[in-house]
C-alpha cells in the first residue's frame, strides 16, 4: 500500500490552503501514492472560533474538493474538515473518500482540546469508526485523541492500520511523536500521524513530524518541518504476522 503524507502549511486564506492541497495531492498521485492523507481541519486551520466561522462557506466546499480530487487522481482520500451544524457549531471530521469520490466514512472527533476552548465551538462525536483502505481494515481519529488509549485498544483488534490527523503545537512535539509510537506498539498495527507546520492565527507553531510506524514500534517514515509529501510503501499484512508471532492481543 503506498501512502502519501502530505504536510501543509495552513494559511488565513482558504482559497490559497485549498489549492496548495490539491497541488500536493497531484504531486503524490504523479509519484504513485494510493492512498494521500492530509491533516485536521486541513483547509482551516485548528483555532476553533476560526474554524466554526468557516465551516458554513467552506465546510461544503472541502468536501467537494476531496471528493474531486479522489476522481480526478484515482485515489482514495483521508482529510480533516470541519462540518457545519444547525447549532453555530460545527463537527470536527476526518473523511475518507473512494477513488470514485464516495465518502465512505465520517469520523467525529471524540476528545475535545478543552485547554484550547474546542468544547465551546465543537460537537464531539461517540464512537470510533471502521472502514477499509485497498482491502485492508483502518479506522482514524483527530488529534486530541491521541492522548486517550481506549478508544485505540477498541478498534485494535479489528484493523491493520490506523490513521492519526492532527493540528498538534510544536510545543508539545515529543508527546505526539512518543504517543503515536506507543499507539502503534500497544495495539500491534500500523499507525499514520499527520500533522501540518507553519504557524496558526493564534500564534502556534508546528513542526510537522508526522510519521509512520509499524506494528513493532519502529519509525518507518518520519518528516521534518517543511511543507511537501512523502511517499511510503507499507505492507499491512505485517500486522497479522507481529499479532502472530507475539499474541499479546489476546492477553
Amino acid at each position: 500500500m503506498k501512502i502519501a503524507l502530505v504536510q501543509i502549511s495552513i494559511g488565513d486564506n482558504i482559497r490559497e490552503n485549498l489549492n496548495r492541497a490539491e497541488d500536493l495531492c497531484s504531486t503524490a498521485a504523479e509519484d504513485g501514492a494510493e492512498v494521500v492523507v492530509l491533516p485536521e481541519l486541513f483547509s482551516t486551520g485548528f483555532p476553533p472560533d476560526r474554524a466554526v466561522a468557516a465551516a458554513p462557506v467552506w465546510g461544503p466546499e472541502t468536501r467537494k474538493c476531496l471528493a474531486e480530487l479522489a476522481v480526478k487522481h484515482g485515489i482514495s482520500l483521508v482529510a480533516g474538515c470541519g462540518d457545519e451544524t444547525d447549532g453555530g457549531k460545527m463537527y470536527n471530521t476526518g473523511r475518507v473518500y473512494t477513488p470514485d469520490g464516495k465518502c465512505v466514512s465520517e469520523y467525529r472527533k471524540i476528545h475535545l482540546f478543552t485547554f484550547g476552548h474546542e468544547e465551546k465551538y465543537v460537537i464531539p462525536g461517540s464512537e470510533p469508526v471502521l472502514f477499509h483502505l485497498l482491502g485492508y481494515p483502518a479506522s482514524l481519529f483527530v488529534c486530541y485523541d491521541l492522548r486517550f488509549p481506549l478508544e485505540f485498544r477498541q478498534v485494535a483488534p479489528h484493523v491493520t492500520l490506523i490513521i492519526v490527523l492532527a493540528n498538534w503545537p510544536e510545543e508539545r512535539r515529543e508527546h505526539w511523536m512518543c504517543l503515536l509510537k506507543a499507539r502503534a506498539i500497544e495495539n500491534q498495527c500500523w499507525i499514520i500521524g499527520v500533522n501540518r507546520i507553519g504557524k496558526d492565527s493564534s500564534g502556534l507553531r508546528y513542526s510537522g513530524d508526522s510519521m509512520v510506524v509499524d506494528p513493532l514500534g519502529n519509525v518507518i517514515e518520519h518528516m521534518d518541518d517543511q511543507e511537501g509529501v512523502k511517499l511510503v510503501d507499507i505492507d499491512p499484512e505485517k500486522c497479522f504476522i507481529v499479532r502472530k508471532l507475539y499474541p499479546f492481543l489476546s492477553d
